[in-house]
């Protein structure tokens, strides 16, 4: 089975495909041309798993390795490598071997285990037109006969292989592709007729599914593969007597195709060469596991759930999520990996109402001929599953509601309070929070007295809603006026309790609350204001700015608000702050947030950005509360830069001929600069250079002149051969400062002699710098001529986990500088750059009229660094309780998020540093705070601490309260900014509080990890008071982006 997409003139040159060199050492075929050669026993194959690909990237020329490839997962090895191009690749399962067409020879061979060719010569009875031919398509039919087809000229052959050692073609003939497309460049043999994956032929749209039929011998369009783009050939197919397998070319992208209804599914990204075939044993079926979800009842109607199939990797690789009214939900038929282990996670989503224990699950996971392998029922939870048969499984998880357990919660408080409104007259205000605390809704909702001292009557308390839902809250209100026998008395008390109705129509009745006046009541504020990104960078770009008002006192605060201070920006105002709630009660916390765009006089001025807010508020007596202010700084980062390409053209080689010359200017920073000149440094030429002149003078980031000027050539200029120039671009950034461009130079030259090319050392100027620190490149030249300079190049790529991965390539440059450099020593202009990880240096030196072109690897040693954060000392990160866990609020999405379903994580962080050797945790314990001196979320090294509380002081949940049941290869889930960043568990630890955790779980280099931190093995006294002994650590590594599964 195979691909090639060139014809038989360029075969020597371009055609064949994968082969591979011989694996067995001191193996000799020595090849006749018709008949096997004498040798070693073969080796048949094992119809196994694995599909191979045969790849031959330098077409006749070796390599020609073969690759085995799980299909599913996309991980592959290398097997081996063939003596020979091979393509066309088959597998009979009449004899476990594959056979193929030698490009080399123009033979067809006969492949072993070991990957040795044993040659068949050319099939009797093959007509002298079918001789020669690059075939590079093939397959086995149903009765054993071998077809073989070159997709450039659609010529086929049918070969008999009931005797493999002396094959004979018994048809032949040219096939036509279908209309308006390429024929396959490889094919399976399924359901009587052979299936390939046919390419468009002007390149565009999705390919098509195509069949040739073995009675008509024509192809016949079955339709659009949708996703499965043309533009590149799908050379390599498999089968399992089901379905068929495509490998892309380019890119390596390996896709499903059911050939019943002309549907496809990605399944991996497998290798990819220029040229590739494939062959598997295609009697050796895939299994597949399709998901069921069944609901039998909601607690609430807004309850969904999710049913994921995750890898051994964490990779969730096939799901389905109910929605409405829905009891049953299907997903897609999902190939697996046969004898591997899977979890099957059942949840609810995260907009359900309904908590996993209000629910039990079960999982029942049949295929035809084996016994169901069920599980027991038990709460919302994750089972594992291994497919031991090479079938289609059906995995049905089925959940239903456990018995209602609904339960009310009451807060009481009056206002005012304080001793001065105790006056006869005086009217309070009772407010009763009320919290569906169960699982199920509760309906006629109420409030009752229980006990009142007060000499008058009390209004019947009111309650907006009747019906909550469980977790949601409703605010009941009453009044009373003061009678003058409460003055006397001095003091009112009142004792309350809610009532309300549960699904099957018995009372539900809460906790007694009581309230009492007159008391004192100290109001007060705080506020914490963070901005990111943490530095401002170009034109355009947001500052979001995020307000934690929190009520210190101990007295209800209303019309909570953001007064912002002094604001040094240059734009339009920041927004006016948004506030997720606007009255708090002692304890509770408003979240706040507002945007700024920068602008580019912001950049050019390079002041910070600098603002100061309070947080306001009302006391209950109508007094105003003001918090102590807080402010956010922004650096700006300044980075002028110009670049300057320089050419010539010459009307003629003789003397009088005139040159123009062009400089292109191009403003590569991110400021503003003016006063824009070019200016001559070096010139060869005997005559006189004409001014340069430039149409504009002021450029904006980005922005682009091209000036000229001319210069007539004099006989001496033809005499020496060429005509050399440099220049340099030079401007004023908006503090006046000079900003010079690299040279760059331009030269008109005449026939020379061949240049030798110069040999180049290089050496970085520092191995380690932080984010921002400007660095250069340090670069030596032997072997140019004396007294010539040539154009240098430097582009600096990155960023990247180690040097082992780094690659020199387009969508990796971070920085590119140029100079002009002579023999011996010099160094490129000064670099920074803001992401950390590590980074290369690649220099190239541009060709003269008297030297060559040079450049050394990629990768080398001596030119690559790390940008680290500044190391720091471990902190101590006290988790054990603090403050109040508060209900989730929709203004929380505006924060980073972190997320692992395994442990019902699912938290905003906050901003923290560090106080006293100690890592600030928030107040509220249903969030979390990331270290800002650890890595970013989203860096290639160093590791990310994120901590939190285990519960607060009432022994209520924190956020990271099941952080030591995680397990290894869990996801988790960062999400910041619009992006998602995932990270997989790969260990666990905990540490006494007493010696603290080590230092290297803090470290701000190596490859980028998530370190969760919080406490663990709580000990309790007899009093009830308890505390936490040990530090509990989770350990996750990042998992690149493309191997993330939505």
């Amino acid at each position: 089975m195979a691909c090639r997409v060139q014809g038989r003139g360029a075969r020597r040159a371009a055609a064949g495909f994968v082969s591979m060199i011989m694996a067995v050492v001191g193996l000799v075929v020595v090849q006749t041309a018709f008949s096997p050669p004498a040798q070693a026993a073969e080796v048949p194959w094992d119809c196994g798993d694995a599909a191979y690909l045969f790849q031959s990237p330098n077409n006749l020329n070796p390599p020609h390795q073969v690759q085995s490839i799980d299909l599913v997962s996309g991980a592959y090895t290398t097997a081996g490598a063939t003596a020979d191009a091979v393509n066309a690749v088959a597998y009979n399962t009449a004899d476990d071997y594959m056979y193929a067409w030698n490009l080399r020879t123009d033979t067809l061979v006969r492949i072993s285990a070991d990957l040795t060719l044993t040659n068949l010569g050319v099939p009797a009875n093959t007509g002298d037109s079918f001789r020669g031919i690059d075939y590079n398509v093939g397959d086995f039919d149903a009765d054993g006969n071998l077809w073989i087809m070159d997709n450039q000229t659609g010529r086929w052959l049918r070969i008999d292989m009931s005797n493999p050692d002396a094959p004979r073609t018994t048809a032949s003939g040219t096939a036509a592709a279908p209309a308006n497309l390429l024929i396959p460049g490889d094919w399976v043999y399924l359901n009587g007729v052979f299936y390939g994956v046919a390419p468009r032929a002007d390149g565009t749209g999705d390919a098509r599914l195509v069949s040739f039929d073995l009675t008509s011998r024509t192809f016949t369009n079955r339709g659009i593969l949708t996703g499965m783009a043309s533009g590149s050939t799908f050379g390599a197919v498999y089968s399992d007597d089901t379905y068929l397998y495509a490998s892309r070319n380019q890119g390596g992208n390996i896709y499903r195709v059911n050939p019943t209804d002309v549907t496809n599914i990605f399944l991996s990204a497998g290798p990819a060469a220029s040229s590739n075939d494939g062959a598997r044993c295609r009697s050796n079926k895939i299994p597949t596991v399709t998901l069921v979800k069944q609901v039998g009842g909601r607690l609430v109607p807004d309850d969904q759930f999710r049913v994921e199939l995750v890898n051994a990797s964490g990779t969730i690789v096939n799901s389905v999520t109910t929605s409405g009214t829905q009891t049953t939900a299907t997903s897609i038929n999902q190939p697996v990996e046969y004898g591997r282990t899977y979890v099957i996670a059942d949840r609810l989503t995260d907009a359900a109402p309904s908590q996993p224990g209000d629910y039990q699950g079960s999982l029942s996971c049949t295929t035809s001929g084996l016994p169901a392998a069920a599980t027991p029922s038990v709460a919302i939870a994750t089972w594992t599953f291994t497919p031991n048969s090479r079938a289609a499984w059906t995995c049905v998880v089925t959940n239903a509601p456990r018995s209602p357990a609904p339960a009310l919660e009451l807060v009481k408080s009056v206002s005012p309070q304080d001793a001065g409104s105790f006056t006869a007259g005086q009217v309070l205000t009772y407010s009763f929070v009320v919290t569906n605390i169960g699982n199920t809704i509760v309906s006629n909702i109420a409030v009752n007295e229980v006990a009142f001292s007060g000499a008058g009557t009390m209004s019947t308390p009111t309650c907006p809603v009747t019906t909550l839902l469980p977790r949601f809250s409703v605010t009941c209100t009453a009044t009373y006026t003061v009678q003058a026998a409460d003055v006397t008395a001095g003091t009112i008390t009142n004792t309350a309790r809610s009532t309300g109705t549960g699904p099957s129509g018995g009372p539900v009745v809460s906790n007694d609350d009581s309230a009492e006046v007159p008391t004192g009541g100290i109001p007060g504020l705080s506020i914490v204001k963070t901005a990111l990104p943490p530095i401002a960078l170009k034109a355009g770009e947001v500052v979001h700015y995020e307000f934690v008002v929190t009520n210190t006192g101990n007295t209800t605060v209303s019309n909570i608000a953001i007064a912002e201070g002094a604001f040094n920006g240059t734009g339009a105002p920041i927004t006016p702050p948004v506030c997720d709630r606007t009255t708090l009660v002692p304890g509770q916390r408003a979240l706040c947030s507002a945007r700024y765009t920068v602008t580019q006089a912001d950049i050019d001025r390079e002041t910070p950005l600098t603002n100061t807010a309070r947080a306001t508020g009302t006391d209950p007596g109508g007094g105003p509360v003001l918090s102590p202010p807080d402010d956010a700084v922004v650096p700006v980062l300044q980075s002028p830069q110009l670049d300057l390409a320089k050419d010539a053209r010459s009307s003629g080689h003789e003397a009088g001929d005139v040159v123009t010359y062009r400089f292109k200017v191009t403003n590569t920073g991110n400021t503003t600069v003016t006063g824009l000149t070019v200016g001559e440094t070096d010139f060869s030429g005997t005559g006189t250079l004409g001014p340069v002149t430039c149409p504009v003078t002021t450029l904006a980031p980005g922005a682009t002149t091209t000036c000229t000027a001319t210069y007539t050539l004099t006989r001496a200029d033809i005499r020496a051969g060429h005509v050399d120039n440099t220049a340099v671009a030079t401007a004023r950034d908006p503090q006046g400062t000079a900003v010079p461009s690299p040279p760059d130079a331009a030269i008109v030259g005449f026939p020379q002699a061949a240049r030798s090319a110069p040999r180049l050392t290089t050496r970085v100027s520092d191995k380690r710098v932080t984010p921002g620190q400007r660095f250069h490149d340090r670069l030596r030249l032997r072997g140019i001529v004396k007294g010539t300079k040539v154009k240098a190049t430097a582009r600096l790529y990155g960023p990247f986990v180690s040097r082992g991965a780094a690659t020199c390539k387009g969508q990796h440059v971070a920085r590119t500088v140029t100079w002009r450099a002579g023999r011996g020593w010099s160094k490129s202009p000064a670099v920074s750059v803001s992401a950390p990880g590590v980074y290369t240096w690649r220099v190239k030196t541009k060709a003269s009229a008297n030297n060559g072109a040079g450049r050394h690897p990629c990768g080398q040693k001596a030119e690559t660094l790390t940008v680290a954060k500044p190391a720091y000392q471990a902190p101590t990160v006290n988790g054990g309780f603090s403050g109040t866990l508060l209900p989730s609020t929709r203004a929380r999405t505006t924060l980073p998020r972190v997320h692992a379903r395994a442990i019902r994580l699912n938290a905003a962080v906050l901003t923290a540093g560090v106080t006293r050797g100690q890592m600030e945790l928030p107040g509220d314990v249903g969030m979390v705070s990331w270290l800002r001196k650890s890595a970013g979320y989203g860096d290639k090294i160093g590791t990310t601490v994120i901590g939190g509380h285990v519960s607060d002081r009432h022994d209520r949940p924190g956020a990271l309260r099941r952080l030591s049941q995680a397990r290894l290869g869990q996801p988790v889930d960062v999400a910041s900014l619009g992006k998602v960043h995932r990270f997989k568990v790969v260990s666990k630890a905990s540490f006494a509080r007493t010696t603290g955790i080590p230092a290297r779980y803090f470290s701000t280099t190596g490859p980028h990890r998530l370190l969760l931190v919080t406490c663990t093995d709580r000990v309790v006294y007899p009093n009830g008071h308890f505390h936490y002994t040990r530090y509990q650590v989770v350990v996750a590594k990042a998992v690149p982006r493309r191997h993330h599964r939505r």
